[in-house]
């Protein structure tokens, strides 16, 4: 039965978005309960419904099915599926609790090293959530950008070194996953924070094959080229960028690059 079990916990989804119910969540429930009023003493279903339970957001429910299985065999390491239930339900200081302790028995396993970043960071325990972000960046070279810019986003809160670092560490993840405009648009961002206006333009020139036909790249590019003192090709830019706007359905998103292309004209004079 333990195989199974390591099988369910594996495939319980570290993500944010896992706090809202999955697909079907309700009815695999309705059927979870059919079939422990058949086998109740099943540790293996009770860890199956526990994890659903976790995902809509029944904590209560979730952490009595998650204890219960662990008294009816006492060979089931619970401390990932109770971190989980503690993360998703705020409790970020027990989550690590019990983070920590799966991790002593199973070092290497990157979603438990991944859920103690993000519960140390949400527990706005800095020092501890910067070293757990290398810790998984170090193991799970391949992640998410969002983990990367994530863990950025923490070092550059932490002063002009944090900057430096946060960099780095985007540039790290564009090595490893290649280039993205998630992560080199923070990274013009950071750059521009630095007062590194070229820095910051060469960043945002790079994603041209990406974005460069949108207005919002064309509105940022003419920002960076004021900043660089080239001022008649920010004019060249904000002019296509308003043609094409005009063409576009209006939006609340392009009423808002409306508003800054405006906001660069008036900077231009």
């Amino acid at each position: 039965m333990r195989p199974i079990l390591q099988t369910m916990l594996a495939s319980i989804s570290l993500y944010l978005p896992a706090l809202s119910a999955h697909q079907g969540d309700h009815s695999s429930i309705a059927e979870l309960d059919a079939l422990l009023a058949i086998s109740p003493d099943a540790p293996s279903l009770l860890m199956t419904r526990g994890a659903a339970y976790t995902r809509t957001g029944q904590w209560d429910k979730a952490e009595q099915d998650i204890r219960l299985a662990k008294q009816i065999d006492t060979h089931i390491n619970v401390e990932f599926a109770l971190a989980q239930l503690y993360f998703h339900s705020g409790a970020f200081n027990n989550a690590l609790l019990h983070i920590n302790q799966y991790i002593e028995i199973n070092p290497g396993y990157a979603p438990a090293l991944l859920l103690k970043a993000r519960s140390a960071h949400a527990a706005k325990q800095t020092k501890l959530a910067l070293q757990s972000w290398v810790d998984y960046l170090t193991m799970e070279p391949l992640a998410h950008p969002g983990d990367y810019l994530a863990a950025a986003k923490l070092h550059a809160l932490t002063g002009a070194s944090g900057l430096k670092k946060a960099l780095d560490l985007i540039d790290q993840g564009i090595e490893n996953i290649g280039l993205t405009a998630q992560l080199q648009g923070y990274a013009m961002q950071l750059e521009l924070d630095r007062n590194q206006p070229t820095r910051a333009y060469n960043r945002w020139r790079s994603l041209e094959h990406q974005l460069g036909t949108t207005p919002k790249y064309k509105i940022t590019l003419a920002k960076l080229l004021i900043l660089t003192n080239r001022a008649g090709e920010a004019r060249l830019m904000l002019e296509d960028a308003r043609t094409q706007l005009l063409q576009l359905r209006k939006t609340p998103a392009r009423e808002a690059l409306d508003l800054k292309l405006l906001s660069i004209e008036k900077q231009l004079g």
